[in-house]
């Protein structure tokens, strides 16, 4: 399995809490399990704004893969660890 990202445009806006809200039902179905996290890139107070992108490693795409598909997710490369941050999930 590979990465995904998901990117979320300014009219989308809404999309974060649906995907937070649905991330934390994954959550609890896999009983908390530590790996299972959601990145997004590093950016300061100034610099968050639209479009977020996010990051999904192959254990969260394996019990979000309805939120991979709603949100067009698409495959992509491992992300450099120093431009991403844990956004859902356990830190």
């Amino acid at each position: 399995m590979s990465w995904y990202k998901i990117v979320i445009s300014k009219e989308q806006g809404a999309a974060e809490l649906d995907i937070q809200e649905r991330f934390h039902k994954a959550l609890i179905a896999c009983g908390g399990h530590p790996d299972l996290k959601i990145y997004m890139e590093r950016r300061t107070v100034n610099e968050f704004i639209f479009p977020f992108v996010f990051f999904l490693p192959p254990f969260t795409a394996a019990y979000c893969s309805d939120i991979i598909e709603d949100y067009s997710g698409q495959p992509c490369e491992t992300p450099d660890i120093s431009t991403i941050v844990v956004h859902f999930g356990v830190r």
